[in-house]
């Protein structure tokens, strides 16, 4: 599939096309993904690679991901197709905790051979009455991340 984007410089120069290509395997799964630049590239030598090259599960969890621009990144899913552990090219794996309804907890990084660290941890709201009166059953509560720390402390009924 392809789709054209015009651009120009200044409004008194012709529009140029700017094409952009994905390819979908059989299931309807975007597997392969040109950006103009490439695509101009391909078009002389077939040999040039996508921008993003994916491979995936039967299940349709995208196992290993190759980008021009950033490398290599593989993951691991779990059962209810979750991603529980990725690697990149840098050398950075990460881990993800679930809690029992797969909702992420806490999410771990490590660099190479530095020691693993938590880089954000997540809380939920319980079914107790408190938090039913402020519609905070199931909601994500808190959010401590090396930005800082979100509490939410009630939610509207348009989730706000």
């Amino acid at each position: 599939m392809r789709s054209v984007d015009y651009w120009r410089e200044n409004e008194k120069l012709a529009a140029q096309a700017r094409v952009n290509r994905v390819a979908y395997d059989v299931g309807g799964r975007p597997v392969k993904q040109w950006d103009p630049r490439l695509w101009a590239l391909q078009a002389e030598d077939p040999l040039t690679p996508a921008n993003m090259t994916r491979v995936h599960s039967l299940s349709d969890h995208v196992v290993s991901l190759l980008s021009v621009d950033a490398g290599l990144q593989v993951s691991l899913a779990g059962t209810g197709n979750q991603v529980l552990q990725r690697w990149d090219t840098r050398g950075t794996r990460s881990d993800i905790e679930y809690d029992d309804q797969l909702r992420p907890v806490a999410m771990f990084e490590q660099q190479g051979t530095a020691p693993r660290s938590c880089v954000e941890r997540l809380q939920y709201g319980g079914s107790e009455p408190g938090n039913q009166a402020v519609n905070l059953c199931g909601q994500m509560t808190r959010h401590d991340s090396p930005g800082g720390t979100v509490v939410f402390e009630s939610f509207a009924i348009t989730r706000q």
